[in-house]
C-alpha cells in the first residue's frame, strides 16, 4: 500500500514528530517549520528560479529549532541563504510569517505582503491606536471587562511581529512575482485575513493556498477589530470560487499536508459554512438583544464554551460576529436560504 500524505502526517503526530522535508515538484519543497499551535507545524515552502535563486513562501515561526528546521530545508534543496531572493506571507499571522523579518534583514531579500495585511511595528503610536481598537472591538461585542483587560495586555506584549519597518513588495491581485524562469502570480483571497492571498505557480501546476483551503481543518472566518462589520464570510466564498479554475492543480496549504481535490475540499467548506450559518440563527432567533459574547457562549463548540480559554473565545467572538454579518447581509437581499 503507498502511503498518501495524510498517512504520513498521521504517523508523524502520533510519533510526536513534524513530516520529512519534501521535494512536491522538480523545483518545489515543502519544509515544515513548528509552532507552539495544535496545528504543530507551517510549511515553509522553497520555490526554486534561475541560476538557484529561490523565494520561500511563509518562512513559518522565528524560533531556534524553527531556524534549524528552515536551514535543513534550504541544504536539503542544495540552495544557499544567499540566493534568496524573496519572502512571502500568504498573511499576517505569525506562525507564517514571524520569520520574515531575520531573512529579509540578513540577505537583502525582498518582502512579499498584501498591504490589508500591514502590522504596526513595536512602540509606535499606530500599535497603541490597533490596540485600543482590539479592546473597543471585544467590548462593544460585550465582552466581560476582565477579558477585555486580559486579552489586551496579550495583544501588547504579541501584537507585533517585527522590531523594525520592513520595505514590502505590495502583493497586488494577478502580479506576477520577480523570481526569474518563473511564472508565480498573486491571486487575493480574502477572507480568513481581510488581505489573505494564494500563489499561483503555472510551470509546476501548483497552488499555494496558506490557510485559506486546508485538507481538513476549517480556516477560521472572522470579523474582527480591523473589519467588524464586514461580511467577511461572503468574501471566503467569493475568494473560493475565484481559486476553482485551478482545481487540477497540486494544492499546498499551510498546516497538514498537500492534495488534490480542490472542488471537493471546496463543498466541505460551503457545506459547513451553510450548517454553521444556519446554528447562529437559531440562537439569535432563540435570544433576541443578546450580545455578540452572549450568543458566542451559547453556540456549540467542540470543547464546550467552559473548555475555551479565553484567546480560543476571541477566536469564537470574531467567528460569531461573521456569521452574523453574512446573516444580515442574507436579510438585506431578501435571501432566506443558507445554502451556499
Amino acid at each position: 500500500m503507498i502511503a498518501t500524505h495524510e498517512v504520513v502526517d498521521r504517523a508523524a503526530r502520533k510519533a510526536g514528530r513534524v513530516p520529512e522535508i519534501e521535494r512536491i515538484t522538480p523545483r518545489v519543497w515543502a519544509v515544515p517549520v513548528t509552532c507552539d499551535l495544535p496545528v504543530r507545524y507551517t510549511f515553509a515552502y522553497l520555490v526554486i528560479g534561475d541560476d538557484e535563486r529561490f523565494i520561500v513562501i511563509d518562512p513559518g515561526a522565528e524560533t531556534p529549532e524553527g531556524r534549524e528546521q528552515l536551514l535543513r530545508g534550504v541544504a536539503a534543496a542544495g540552495l544557499e541563504l544567499r540566493n534568496l531572493a524573496g519572502v512571502i506571507a500568504t498573511h499576517w499571522h505569525w506562525d507564517h510569517m514571524e520569520a520574515a523579518e531575520r531573512l529579509v534583514v540578513e540577505t537583502g531579500a525582498w518582502f512579499g505582503l498584501h498591504p490589508l495585511e500591514h502590522w504596526p511595528v513595536a512602540g509606535t503610536p499606530e500599535l497603541e491606536a490597533r490596540i485600543q481598537a482590539y479592546t473597543d472591538w471585544l467590548a462593544d461585542s460585550g465582552a466581560p471587562a476582565e477579558v477585555v483587560a486580559e486579552l489586551g495586555d496579550r495583544k501588547r506584549r504579541r501584537g507585533h511581529l517585527f522590531e523594525t519597518a520592513l520595505a514590502t513588495l505590495p502583493l497586488e491581485d494577478g502580479m506576477r512575482l520577480p523570481l526569474p524562469g518563473r511564472t508565480l502570480r498573486v491571486i487575493v483571497t480574502p477572507g480568513h485575513t481581510a488581505g489573505s492571498v494564494c500563489i499561483v505557480d503555472e510551470d509546476e501546476a501548483v497552488l499555494f493556498t496558506g490557510d485559506h483551503v486546508l485538507p481538513t481543518i476549517h480556516p477560521n472566518i472572522g470579523a474582527f477589530e480591523d473589519r467588524p462589520d464586514e461580511d467577511t464570510v461572503g468574501g471566503y466564498l467569493a475568494s473560493l470560487q475565484k481559486i476553482a479554475r485551478w482545481s487540477d492543480f497540486q494544492i499546498c496549504p499551510g498546516h497538514e499536508y498537500h492534495f488534490r481535490g480542490l472542488e471537493a475540499r471546496t463543498e466541505q467548506l460551503r457545506a459547513r459554512l451553510a450548517r454553521r450559518l444556519g446554528e447562529v440563527a437559531a440562537v439569535r432567533a432563540a435570544h433576541p438583544g443578546a450580545s455578540p459574547w452572549e450568543l458566542t457562549s451559547l453556540m456549540p463548540w467542540r470543547r464546550g464554551w467552559e473548555g475555551l480559554t479565553n484567546p480560543d473565545r476571541e477566536d469564537a467572538l470574531a467567528a460569531t460576529r461573521a456569521h452574523l454579518n453574512h446573516l444580515d447581509q442574507l436579510n438585506t437581499s431578501g435571501t432566506t436560504s443558507f445554502a451556499i
